[in-house]
């Protein structure tokens, strides 16, 4: 799902799956390195998108909508 289109509600949605599947992901990488294994770096990186695309929207809503518009009202 490309976070600039997806509605508020999909991205908070995917965002809660993400977390789900973080907890159940390895930390470490499996040669034991003290590094993060590719799986959490992919989750990892998708949140951070997932977020920052949130805050943009909020910042977004913050300057440009009235008092009771919803964020789902903004175009992406």
């Amino acid at each position: 799902m490309n976070p600039t289109t997806a509605t508020v509600r999909d991205l908070l949605t995917e965002l809660a799956q993400l977390e789900d599947a973080v907890r159940r992901v390895p930390t470490v990488a499996s040669d034991g390195a003290t590094s993060l294994s590719p799986e959490m770096r992919s989750l990892m990186t998708r949140e951070r998108d997932i977020v920052r695309e949130l805050r943009r929207r909020r910042s977004q809503w913050r300057q440009t909508c009235a008092p009771g518009q919803s964020l789902e009202s903004l175009a992406p």
